[in-house]
């Protein structure tokens, strides 16, 4: 090895050395020794963090305050649905004790149901020897209430009056008026007018019509359509028992049955009937003023021929005198002596209707009343 290399080789590692060395210096230069204080506000810090912690106070308060709200709510319903739950159980209770209230009776009307059809059965079978003989006074017809002020007794005249055959009807019109005044039916018709006038009280009001297509009063004149009507007093002349019986004597039943007049005439009547007693034989055949024809299921009347009436369309005719009655005499109860008629069969149900929604009855004459 020479010397000329060994000279070089150590001057390159003292350079290195002496940089390394410069260079650990002014790194302690550099790096800053010893803790850094820096001036801090105490007291806003303090105030800034505790309103932070206040406002997160409120903030919990404020649910804590709904929550309990939710749960007072909560616990609300819960009592209103066991109070309810509860009072449930006590009404099903009472429909339980009186359902078996109600089963005991049934039961009980059953046996005593059975008991008795077993006691008809018996008295059916034991022979009657005779017929029951008719009780009660003469002229009675029961079950039928007369009210003792405002009543009005309204007749009809028609021509079906006379017999409950058709075919008879129509030969009894061609007798004399003698014999039609003499007829069961017609005679069974004014005797239940004059049974109806005897239990009126005197000195009370009344009225006493008779009607076929027209009305006519106690004294047999007719009753315009713009007429109007007043009170007669019982036990006045003219207005007592041998008067009505001197109007029941003229009286021919004769023409068609016009029900709807016979109900305006009465509602001019002032005051309003309290009770109209009415005795017919069947539905009305003339729908008030208007044409026939005019009334939906009614032929077109032709001149000189009798129109002949299905049952519909007199239900429809006495609809229109039912509606009559409705508006003008609504207050007055309506009671009916039906004798019968045959071909009429919707008669009975339909003056029914009309006396049981008025607060009247129906009622039906025994066969030879009075006796």
């Amino acid at each position: 090895m020479r010397r000329d290399d060994a000279v070089g080789f150590s001057l390159s590692f003292l350079d290195l050395l002496s940089c390394g060395l410069g260079a650990a210096i002014l790194l302690l230069l550099v790096v800053k020794h010893g803790s850094t204080e820096v001036p801090i506000d105490t007291e806003a810090y303090i105030a800034s963090q505790a309103k932070r912690l206040q406002d997160q106070l409120d903030e919990r308060l404020q649910e804590k305050s709904g929550l309990e709200k939710q749960l007072a709510s909560a616990v609300e319903e819960i009592e209103s649905a066991a109070a309810r739950k509860s009072a449930l159980a006590t009404a099903q209770e009472d429909v339980l004790a009186d359902l078996r209230v109600q089963v005991t009776t049934l039961k009980d009307a059953q046996d005593r149901l059975r008991s008795a059809s077993e006691e008809l059965q018996a008295l059916q079978a034991i022979p009657v020897e005779e017929p029951e003989p008719k009780t009660g006074p003469t002229g009675h017809l029961g079950g039928l209430y007369v009210e003792d002020s405002r009543v009005v007794i309204l007749l009809d005249r028609s021509a079906s009056m006379l017999d409950r055959s058709l075919v008879e009807i129509i030969r009894l019109r061609l007798a004399t008026f003698d014999i039609r005044h003499q007829v069961e039916k017609w005679s069974t018709a004014r005797k239940a007018a004059e049974w109806a006038f005897n239990r009126i009280p005197d000195e009370q009001k009344f009225q006493i019509l008779s009607f076929s297509d027209s009305v006519f009063d106690i004294n047999g004149a007719n009753v315009a359509a713009n007429q109007r009507l007043t009170w007669l007093t019982k036990g006045n002349t003219g207005a007592e028992l041998k008067g009505v019986r001197a109007m029941m004597d003229t009286l021919d039943a004769n023409g068609p049955t016009n029900l709807e007049r016979a109900f305006e005439a009465i509602s001019t009547l002032s005051p309003s009937p309290k009770q109209i007693l009415l005795i017919t034989d069947g539905l009305p055949t003339v729908p008030g003023n208007v044409r026939l024809g005019s009334v939906r299921g009614c032929p077109n009347a032709r001149a000189g021929q009798v129109p002949i009436l299905s049952p519909r369309c007199r239900k429809r005719i006495f609809d229109r005198a039912v509606q009559t009655f409705k508006q003008h005499l609504r207050s007055a109860s309506i009671s009916v002596v039906l004798l019968p008629l045959e071909g009429d069969a919707q008669a009975m149900y339909s003056y029914w209707d009309l006396a049981a929604h008025s607060g009247g009855r129906v009622l039906t004459p025994a066969e030879g009343w009075p006796w």
